[in-house]
């Protein structure tokens, strides 16, 4: 059917509808293959699916809906598995946008274990925009950051660049309290590898270029911080360039991440104390 003549609300029902039963058959294929979970019931409350808040996107156009990945977890009071769900933004005649700035709109169903039984929590449409080029990058399985005992985040590994130079960061979806977060992205890493020389072609005759350069980030909690959304470290080691193409320089630095409230941002950047192994 040809969704270009379809009025705003139309073309919403039917991608929530969609997202709908691609995820109840999905859950239930999961169900069937984890014996830890034992569900004995299975029951959405049509009432309580979320509507899509059309000022979000007033003007773009919605393709269909699939599964982006699926995370089951501890919440530190019960189970919880949750369906990720990418939607792309489509042109007119219905082909997906593919564009360097074009994400995907990330959607999340979740279920919890309550009584031994597996109820539906919440739909959550457009819980963010993530991802380049109409496409969003392949995280089985995105990793579990505890922020607190009943507060975790998933990191959502991205990566972008042109010409051989790439930036790297993790966009942070936090559950908490029932409810899926958006908390921002930190930034991971970064490396120009194009047209550039490695250590081992160095001072022989006649090469000239660039030397390669490359640094990346490991994600952790701040030691002794207690509060729902604590500070982040991010321990960056590698090298960075120097003071021209020829030269790079050591990278070995800790930088810190605060929630603002809605979202983390950068706080400080310090030289790493700590012995590296």
């Amino acid at each position: 059917m040809n969704n270009t003549h379809l009025t705003s609300p139309q073309k919403y029902s039917i991608w929530i509808g969609t997202i709908i039963v691609i995820a109840v058959v999905s859950f239930w294929n999961n169900l069937r293959h984890q014996d830890n979970w034992k569900a004995t019931k299975y029951n959405i409350n049509q009432d309580s699916v979320a509507t899509l808040d059309d000022s979000k996107h007033p003007t773009e156009r919605l393709g269909s809906a699939s599964i982006w990945f699926e995370k089951s977890f501890d919440d530190g009071d019960s189970q919880v598995h949750s369906i990720f769900t990418k939607t792309p933004h489509i042109n007119e005649d219905g082909t997906a946008l593919n564009c360097h700035v074009c994400g995907v709109v990330i959607s999340v169903i979740t279920y919890k274990q309550v009584a031994g039984k597996w109820e539906f929590i919440s739909m959550q449409p457009s819980l963010a925009e993530l991802g380049q080029w109409g496409t969003v990058p392949d995280n089985k399985p995105a990793e579990i950051l505890r922020l607190a005992p009943d507060n975790v985040a998933l990191l959502i590994n991205e990566r972008d660049g042109n010409q051989g130079q790439y930036e790297e960061w993790i966009s942070l979806l936090a559950f908490s309290k029932n409810n899926w977060l958006n908390l921002g992205s930190i930034k991971t890493g970064e490396e120009d590898s194009h047209s550039c020389l490695k250590s081992s072609q160095l001072g022989k005759d006649n090469l000239k270029g660039k030397r390669c350069w490359s640094y990346k980030g490991k994600v952790s909690v701040k030691a002794g911080s207690n509060a729902e959304y604590p500070e982040l470290l991010v321990t960056l080691t590698g090298t960075n360039k120097g003071k021209d193409a020829l030269h790079v320089v050591p990278v070995n630095q800790v930088t810190t991440y605060v929630f603002n409230g809605k979202k983390y941002i950068e706080s400080k950047t310090e030289l790493n104390t700590t012995k590296l192994n």
